[in-house]
């Protein structure tokens, strides 16, 4: 019963259009918002144990995705205290580069774009952004 449960909470999850209600990453008003180097200090998940880590889900070798923001890792650590005794969270990405953002970006853009290929490219790109940040350089 709880399989097929799942299984139809999964199947109307993936019908549902998650862009409604929903202000796109790339929405005009996303995008204009400046973003700044804090300069906060980074944690490496490799070097601690209370946040557990598992493999990069986007690259094997990935050597960056074990680093958080300071702040971001003690919000972690206040949130699983929270959780029921012996549950933890199990992190798989934190930071990731442009250039493998760039890279996801592009792959999920294509998959969109086979699966509609008489979409324009304004309407890949958006379907696209609804999964996926583009890497925009507005310098």
């Amino acid at each position: 019963m709880i399989k097929t449960l799942g299984c139809l909470i999964f199947s109307l999850m993936i019908s549902f259009d998650i862009s409604a209600g929903i202000t796109l990453i790339s929405d005009p008003k996303v995008l204009s918002i400046a973003i700044e180097e804090n300069k906060e200090d980074w944690v490496d998940l490799r070097q601690q144990q209370v946040i557990l880590w598992g493999p990069s889900p986007e690259i094997l070798n990935n050597q960056d995705y074990t680093f958080l923001r300071k702040t971001v890792y003690e919000k972690l650590k206040t949130a699983q205290r929270m959780l029921p005794q012996g549950v933890r969270f199990c992190l798989y990405e934190g930071y990731r580069s442009l250039s493998l953002q760039k890279i996801i970006f592009d792959k999920h853009y294509q998959h969109v774009k086979a699966e509609h290929p008489n979409w324009s490219h304004k309407h890949v790109f958006l379907e696209t952004t609804k999964l996926v940040s583009p890497v925009v350089n507005l310098v």
